[in-house]
């Protein structure tokens, strides 16, 4: 249904029951998942709502013109659309099942990907609901606030954005336990490859390091599998790769200096651009944790500035903890952890270093922060459960 046009009759009554439906079919599939993750039927009530809150706010804003997303649900009205832009085109497909064939609304559309983003956010609190428990209360408060965050929600509401953030937490959590959860990671690989494979190739590296490390769940068998899973994805991903971010013509390490500085001062336009001749160091902190409240020139600026300020505070707490309880160098001290630090201190590098908007950044930061968030918690998760048991001895 064209949302540039004005509806009436059955099609108008369509798009009030089609949207009735998904938000109610939604209700159901939460309580289903919450139930398989083993988590509060009720917060993910919660957080369902609190996401669709989110939703509906990202609708208005890109109905006034401020997104593309409106373009790729247009063109997936149309079935014989076709673009050489893999992610383009997978995404599409994705919408033009809803907006094709169900004839669902633009807006039904954000109601459908409000599911899919919520389940991300459902596995992120499974895993603080796990690692939590040993927690101290004041840590136990700080973590909680994570799945809350504005910006997280925010960004998690449109297509490609839901899907890859729910493919990483899939990968995450199939990782966490390999072999109840293989199902899991094959069909998440792939989804990742379709919408960002720059990011599935860190992935698959990070999961080639994790089969390094004696310590955890992975024996040898479970090993070599898993190592076979990620070679496969390194021969399927880095064509792709190279299409995308070299045009195919990849050559040596002179080609990636050059698109990380093209990327780089392309982005360097607009509100909240910074100088891409930056220190690294700024531009990491700038990409992870402002723009702050200096920073704001507008309602949304100031919306973001608060967002930053949280997670801020979030992070620092927890990189000062882990200093003073002398854990941070224990961040590859098992397979899990390995995954979860190679991953996201690899990809936070790649994005920061060869982005200078922050715009740009508050809606990509979030296919890294969760899973770092994530290895954190499972950092103390380690330390506090020991430091219990010795208690008990």
């Amino acid at each position: 249904m064209d949302p540039q046009i004005q509806h009436y009759g059955f099609s108008l009554v369509w798009i009030y029951f089609s949207s009735l439906f998904v938000f109610i079919f939604g209700i159901w599939e939460i309580r289903i998942v919450s139930r398989y993750l083993v988590v509060s039927e009720i917060k993910c009530f919660n957080l369902y709502l609190w996401h669709s809150l989110f939703t509906v706010a990202h609708y208005l804003w890109v109905v006034n013109g401020r997104g593309d997303i409106i373009g790729t649900y247009i063109n997936s009205l149309d079935i014989g659309f076709t673009t050489p832009y893999l992610a383009t085109f997978t995404i599409t497909k994705f919408y033009s099942f809803f907006s094709y064939i169900l004839r669902f609304s633009f807006f039904t559309t954000f109601l459908v990907v409000n599911i899919i983003g919520t389940n991300g956010l459902m596995i992120i609190e499974y895993f603080y609901k796990k690692y939590s428990k040993a927690f101290p209360k004041f840590l136990k408060n700080i973590c909680s606030l994570f799945v809350w965050l504005p910006a997280l929600n925010f960004w998690t509401c449109i297509g490609k954005d839901a899907i890859m953030f729910l493919s990483i937490l899939l990968i995450t959590f199939s990782l966490e336990r390999f072999k109840n959860r293989l199902y899991l990671l094959v069909p998440a690989l792939v989804f990742a490859t379709l919408l960002r494979s720059y990011i599935t190739i860190v992935i698959i590296i990070s999961i080639f390091f994790s089969t390094a490390s004696s310590k955890g769940d992975l024996n040898n068998t479970k090993k070599i599998l898993l190592f076979f899973i990620a070679l496969i994805g390194s021969y399927l991903a880095l064509p792709l790769i190279n299409n995308y971010l070299f045009g195919g013509n990849f050559q040596n390490l002179a080609s990636i200096a050059s698109r990380q500085d093209y990327y780089t001062n392309v982005t360097s336009i607009g509100t909240y651009a910074i100088d891409p001749t930056s220190n690294p160091i700024w531009k990491i902190f700038s990409y992870n944790f402002r723009p702050l409240f200096y920073d704001a020139y507008s309602i949304v600026g100031l919306c973001l500035s608060i967002d930053s300020a949280i997670l801020l505070i979030i992070f620092s707490y927890l990189l000062v903890l882990s200093i003073k309880i002398k854990r941070l160098f224990y961040i590859f001290s098992n397979q899990f952890l390995v995954f979860c630090s190679s991953s996201s201190i690899i990809i936070g590098l790649s994005l920061s270093l060869t982005t200078s908007n922050l715009g740009i950044a508050s809606r990509h930061k979030w296919m890294f922060l969760p899973v770092a968030f994530i290895g954190l918690m499972k950092l103390f998760f380690d330390y506090y459960q020991n430091k219990f048991k010795d208690k008990i001895t």
